[in-house]
């Protein structure tokens, strides 16, 4: 095993000397580790030995046609115009400082350079690992008024929303959403990443051609009547409002991943093979059937077989959500504050996930 891993280690670290002298005249860069490395290419931690500031360096090889497509394509989205008005620290997406394109020895590499996220991993690694099982506590001292566990999840379901919303309005569809492709930061927050598949509403050059993403979460309009071990895509383009409502359907088998933390056995379908035109359909039911009325509330909407009813889980529906992840205690309290010193509810709330965050902190 330990020579396998040397030898990989040795072709990433080849790769990366040979794609440095294309990048050191802007940075002197270092690679720290190697993130991950597939067919896709090769990821690398790296640092700037001259400001001390980390980036990740994506290096995306000619090697698969389909591979390279897709990078060519995340290059064009994260150079568009759309894509630099909604990036940074406060947005939806990381903004990228070096997006090019380069030949060495013949062949063609995409490299993307973005600043590193400390202390983040995928939605898909954070339901693999389990939640924070921490309270916060108030006057009186060793008082549970608020469960982590379960505001976790609502507000990471509040931030999926609005950083997905923002995505939209910018006019992007993402084609590929799923646990794996949203970023949570150590405070929950939630970037979008990931734009090989994506395209760019009233942009010719990013037109949303062809059905993409990944089976388990692509969305019933995307198929022919055949699913299953052999799906049949449909033969004509989504419009990008299509696209959308694709992504929102997207998103709601991502969270309810996230709301049964990985039992396989609740799974929207077990396998690929078992996943076909009823069981979709019956997915809107079932949400009724197997969630608490305010986590159905959020997947409900999302799952409704008609991408024209489909849409996005209200604030109102979102607000009740936190409200109800905050327990019990947190509503007998919230209730004798509104009596004794005329506050509300909702600003307690508030005062209860500062603390919440302050966990993560």
């Amino acid at each position: 095993m330990s020579t396998t891993s040397e030898t990989v280690l040795t072709k990433a670290e080849m790769l990366f000397n040979k794609i440095l002298p294309h990048v050191s005249n802007v940075y002197e860069l270092k690679m720290v580790s190697v993130l991950g490395k597939g067919a896709f290419g090769t990821v690398y931690k790296v640092m700037d030995s001259n400001t001390g500031e980390l980036y990740v360096l994506k290096v995306a090889t000619a090697y698969n046609p389909l591979i390279m497509e897709m990078a060519l394509r995340e290059k064009k989205v994260l150079d568009s115009r759309n894509f630099a008005d909604t990036c940074g620290i406060n947005r939806s997406f990381v903004c990228t400082t070096i997006n090019k394109l380069i030949m060495v020895d013949d062949s063609r590499y995409a490299l993307i350079l973005m600043p590193y996220i400390p202390d983040s991993e995928s939605l898909q690694e954070f339901i693999n690992t389990g939640f924070p099982h921490c309270t916060y506590s108030l006057d009186p001292p060793n008082t549970c008024l608020v469960s982590a566990h379960n505001l976790a999840k609502a507000t990471i379901v509040q931030n999926a929303v609005h950083a997905i919303t923002i995505m939209h309005n910018a006019g992007i569809a993402h084609r590929d959403i799923k646990p794996d492709n949203l970023l949570v930061l150590k405070n929950l927050k939630i970037y979008v990443i990931d734009f090989g598949t994506a395209c760019i509403n009233n942009n010719p050059n990013l037109a949303c051609k062809n059905i993409l993403g990944t089976l388990d979460y692509m969305a019933p309009e995307e198929f022919t009547a055949s699913i299953g071990v052999h799906p049949t895509f449909k033969s004509y383009d989504l419009t990008f409002a299509e696209q959308v409502k694709a992504d929102i359907w997207s998103l709601g088998i991502s969270l309810w991943q996230l709301f049964i933390e990985g039992n396989t056995d609740k799974m929207p379908y077990q396998n690929m093979q078992s996943m076909n035109r009823e069981r979709q359909q019956a997915l809107f039911e079932r949400v009724y059937i197997e969630f608490p009325p305010e986590q159905a509330a959020i997947l409900a909407p999302m799952l409704v077989y008609d991408p024209d009813h489909r849409r996005m889980p209200s604030e109102e529906d979102i607000a009740t959500f936190m409200h109800m992840s905050a327990g019990e205690e947190l509503s007998s309290v919230a209730i004798s504050t509104v009596g004794e010193v005329g506050g509300d509810a909702t600003q307690l709330l508030g005062e209860l996930v500062g603390g919440f965050y302050a966990l993560f902190s």
